[in-house]
């Protein structure tokens, strides 16, 4: 009997020592990181403009774009929840915030706003009002095609300036060459103004804003941002 049971003792010992690892259920999740370059139109492209005059942006996001992170092409089968904000600020004039600190606010009540594709909601954050900008939401053209357009008019002279961000970091239905099987993760989404002609005004930024100011940023953040300077008067 002791025999008996020192023979399955070693046998025993024998499946722990060689047995293969446990082949337990895992989940794994593999992540595909994208960053794109959205085109953006401003007209006219002209630096100086007039009280009543008006200035129309507007975007196409393509049912297919290249993926900067590793040069493949992307197509969006399904339409995507993007939602951009566009931010407007008057840069030649400095006000004193209730904290005592200095900042360019929000100018967007400076301007009427003209909707034609898309949707656009001015959003006003209760805990600091002068950050206030415009929620811009594109419209879908046909399947997948999504467009922005709207107009802004000036009602006050200054010098104001434009830019454009990305409030959504991560999006669903992005269909690559390697599947869709990969959560989606958004790097970083740039704003191609006007294929940069003129350099977008940078130079009335510099004039506005010199290096050492708190609001000061270089040359490749206002292309990247989608940035753009333009006078009223």
């Amino acid at each position: 009997m002791k025999s008996q049971t020192l023979y399955l003792s070693c046998i025993f010992l024998w499946l722990m020592l060689f047995q293969e690892p446990c082949s337990c259920s895992k989940t794994t999740t593999c992540f595909k990181e994208y960053q794109f370059t959205f085109p953006v139109s401003i007209q006219p492209t002209q630096d100086t403009l007039n009280i009543g005059d008006t200035i129309w942006v507007g975007m196409e996001i393509p049912a297919e774009i290249i993926n900067e992170v590793d040069s493949e092409m992307v197509f969006f089968i399904n339409p995507v929840n993007f939602d951009f904000k566009f931010s407007l600020s008057r840069i030649d004039t400095v006000l004193i915030d209730y904290y005592g600190d200095s900042i360019r606010p929000s100018a967007i009540n400076n301007f009427s706003i003209i909707n034609v594709e898309g949707e656009t909601d001015v959003i006003v954050p209760s805990s600091n009002p002068s950050i206030s900008y415009l929620d811009v939401t594109p419209v879908t053209i046909g399947e997948i095609v999504q467009r922005i357009k709207f107009g802004l008019i000036p009602g006050q002279i200054g010098v104001y300036k434009i830019g454009f961000f990305n409030l959504s970091r991560s999006f669903e239905n992005i269909e690559s060459f390697e599947g869709d099987e990969c959560e989606s993760i958004v790097r970083d989404i740039n704003f191609n103004l006007n294929n940069s002609l003129d350099n977008n005004n940078y130079d009335l930024f510099l004039y506005y804003t010199p290096s050492g100011s708190k609001w000061w940023y270089d040359f490749d953040v206002h292309l990247d941002e989608g940035k753009y300077v333009f006078v009223v008067r």
